[in-house]
């Protein structure tokens, strides 16, 4: 029988709500205990899922002898230094996109990692969904010939809240950490890491963050992305991979349930569906693999992958002269 990893969380909050069902779901894995800078929400976060223990310091938490395993699902400003406070204490950490908010804070969390020889990984959790992997598939296959351009947006509109994480620079917030980053993982998934060229324009609104924001990233042979990302207007979550017979379309990208595959010159279009009820299972079961395993970090969303897509954001950051409060 499989050993189940024993987890903790870091940051109660909306997106550890589908963690925590994603763990149930799998039925392997258990959460021992959840932490939080206000215990009261650590202590009704975990009432609600069943948690045995709720902490009001992280240190609590990570000290615990009985947790192999963080997930760090707290503010994107937060995450360096509270997956650094768990490795430190010999803990495999699973941490929300962006792992970091810039390159340089990645490269540190992976060589803590290193030090620490425990288990890192970004929870790039579309990479991991059936349909992802299947568009993957058929790329790699030549389904639609020499793949040439891909197209994508993941943009959702808000209202504008000075309050909010998502208008506040300090908290690192804005749509290219908050959502462009699935659009540039996965066009990289694709077309790979190192683009040769990377533009980009944005709308920095008075909030002092990115509000909207359109990509192009190109590479050695003439491919290109166009991406867009933003928070104040909603447009079809879309990936489209052009190429020189036909296109894979992923609607809803970042949590991909179907791929339709377009082949030039035919009216059939083949059709894949992966239905899920949650899509972090698939990188929660993995990242639990690897801990058991003993791995260091993921062979399908590896450190260097974070880290060259922190890299890319970077770079676009200073092309719009964007920099975070207190930002290293």
């Amino acid at each position: 029988m499989k050993k189940g990893i024993r987890w903790g969380i870091l940051g109660p909050g909306k997106i550890a709500i589908t963690f925590a069902e994603a763990v149930n779901l799998i039925g392997e894995d258990v959460i021992v205990a959840v932490a939080s800078h206000d215990e009261r929400k650590a202590a009704a976060f975990a009432a609600e899922h069943q948690i045995a223990h709720g902490y009001g310091s992280y240190e609590e938490l990570v000290s615990r002898d009985d947790i192999d395993a963080v997930y760090v699902s707290n503010l994107h400003m937060m995450h360096r230094d509270a997956a650094l406070m768990a490795m430190r204490h010999g803990k495999a950490v699973l941490c929300e996109k962006p792992m970091a908010i810039n390159a340089a804070s990645a490269r540190a969390m992976a060589k803590a990692a290193g030090e620490n020889h425990v288990f890192l990984m970004e929870a790039m959790w579309s990479r991991f969904l059936p349909a992802t992997v299947k568009a993957l598939e058929l790329a790699g296959a030549g389904s639609v010939g020499d793949i040439r351009v891909i197209r994508g947006a993941f943009s959702y509109g808000s209202s504008f809240d000075p309050h909010s994480r998502i208008y506040d620079p300090a908290l690192a917030g804005g749509g290219l950490l908050d959502v462009g980053v699935y659009a540039i993982s996965c066009a990289a998934s694709f077309f790979g890491f190192d683009p040769i060229q990377i533009l980009g324009a944005a709308d920095i609104g008075n909030s002092g963050v990115d509000e909207q924001a359109a990509m192009i990233l190109t590479y050695e042979d003439g491919q290109m992305a166009v991406l867009n990302s933003g928070v104040n207007v909603s447009m079809p979550g879309w990936m489209e991979i052009y190429g020189r017979d036909g296109y894979l379309e992923i609607p809803s990208f970042w949590d991909a349930q179907v791929v339709r595959l377009h082949r030039n010159g035919k009216d059939e279009v083949e059709t894949f569906s992966f239905p899920h009820r949650n899509g972090f299972v698939y990188e929660v079961e993995h990242a639990s693999r690897c801990i058991r395993e003993g791995l260091m970090e993921s062979p399908i969303w590896p450190l260097s992958s974070t880290i060259a897509v922190a890299a890319i954001m970077d770079t676009l950051r200073r092309s719009w002269g964007l920099r975070y409060p207190g930002e290293e």
